[in-house]
């Protein structure tokens, strides 16, 4: 819960929480949901991959399985 009761939002990619919603929209921009391909003319999506001790989120070309940008975060 943040302040004054209210519910905390969270990414859907890296879990990061946040109590102002604003803040939230512009981190959103960071990591889309989809992108277009740099190698093709497909789109990438994001996805998780878990680790023992951390998380990762790539975007992975649904048309050529070219793997791009790659974040690891804690959960």
């Amino acid at each position: 819960m943040g302040l004054l009761g209210k519910k905390k939002e969270r990414c859907e990619a890296c879990n990061k929480a946040f109590e102002i919603h604003d803040e939230y929209e512009e981190h959103k921009k960071i990591h889309p949901p989809t992108k277009p391909c740099t190698k093709c003319s497909g789109l990438m999506q994001w996805e998780r991959q878990q680790a023992p001790l951390y998380w990762n989120l790539i975007y992975v070309c649904r048309e050529c399985d070219f793997i791009g940008e790659m974040w690891k975060y804690h959960h």
